[in-house]
């Protein structure tokens, strides 16, 4: 992205209003007070500097933790995607949660033993069911934190 795109973005998200950016200016759509038609207002080049300066000051993640809603740029990936996990500890909950629906001796087997953290981990690891990653992309981002609050980059 360039700075241009960077300070759309920030300003996007930060105010909700409508922006888009071209080779060297940032737009503003503004509506009228009848709200029958918009104006579009170029942003002077020190807010361009300012929101691209924040987007880039500002922490980026390539994807949402399902259980946590935390930002992510490493973790498990379950089901090809079909979930989103940051750490082993909410791993290995959602795969006992998951035999404990799809094995009718569950209690059983945890109460032997055969069910550890480990043993689970390796089973469904095996079974394709989950594998680990990173993304170092810049182009994998698709979520950026202002205040604490995870939004999704458009």
């Amino acid at each position: 992205m360039n700075k241009f795109e960077k300070a759309s973005a920030m300003i996007n998200l930060l105010h909700g209003t409508d922006t888009y950016a071209t080779e060297g200016s940032v737009f503003i759509s503004v509506w009228n007070r009848e709200l029958s038609d918009t104006y579009e207002v170029c942003i002077s080049k020190e807010e361009v500097i300012y929101y691209a300066d924040s987007y880039d000051n500002s922490r980026k993640y390539a994807r949402k933790c399902t259980l946590t809603g935390n930002g992510m740029n490493s973790g498990y990936v379950v089901n090809e995607g079909e979930m989103y996990i940051k750490d082993e500890e909410n791993l290995i909950a959602l795969l006992r949660k998951v035999e404990k629906e799809n094995n009718q001796e569950y209690d059983k087997d945890v109460a032997e033993g055969r069910l550890t953290d480990e043993f689970l981990l390796q089973d469904y690891y095996q079974a394709d069911y989950y594998y680990h990653t990173e993304w170092e992309d810049e182009d994998d981002y698709q979520y950026i934190e202002i205040d604490e609050d995870l939004h999704e980059i458009a």
